[in-house]
């Protein structure tokens, strides 16, 4: 007689089978898949609810960055938007792509010790090399940490500051997008 094991989703034991009684493989309804489904039901309400958000996670960003500020240099809103930009043209620059084809997603944060950072998601560039553009950003105003771009580790994410709480410092600091970000939204492809 063959053993029966008590299937976690369906209500009914499996034998050993390929199938559930419920008419699905053995594995639609193993832990495995079940954590793979909560993932996917989380993106789809996340897509319902926020669906610029789910838009930029779905694309393909190149690197990651963080750019310090000295802790001497305290600039005031324009003046960091504005080092932000003239650092994004010397890095288009650099990569010898015009400025309106990089694509980015950046937001400021307060540092603890007085200096404030940016957190950026950057694409299209035709090739990178994250010392070059650190080192372009030091000339201008302090440190940065440039890496390749991990989607495991959630970049979109940390920047937009996706929370379930409200922090109204976080409403001073709101996302700014590139237009060619938004050129890639009406496109309707991912990049």
């Amino acid at each position: 007689m063959e053993a029966k094991t008590r299937n976690p989703v369906c209500s009914d034991f499996v034998q050993n089978s390929a199938f559930c009684p419920c008419g699905c493989s053995r594995f639609a309804c193993s832990p495995d898949n079940q954590a793979a489904q909560r993932v996917i039901e989380t993106a789809k309400s996340m897509m319902r609810v926020m669906p610029e958000a789910f838009r930029l996670r779905m694309m393909l960003w190149q690197l990651f960055l963080t750019l310090t500020f000295r802790p001497s240099q305290s600039p005031t809103i324009s003046n960091r938007t504005k080092i932000l930009f003239a650092w994004l043209r010397d890095v288009a620059r650099a990569d010898r792509t015009h400025f309106k084809r990089l694509i980015w997603i950046a937001r400021y944060e307060f540092g603890n010790g007085g200096a404030g950072h940016f957190h950026l998601c950057l694409a299209g560039l035709r090739t990178f090399s994250c010392r070059d553009y650190e080192a372009l950003w030091f000339r201008r105003a302090g440190l940065a940490q440039v890496e390749p771009y991990d989607v495991a580790r959630d970049g979109i994410g940390y920047v937009l500051k996706l929370t379930s709480t409200h922090d109204p410092l976080l409403q001073d600091n709101a996302p700014m997008l590139s237009e060619s970000c938004f050129e890639v939204f009406r496109r309707g492809k991912p990049m």
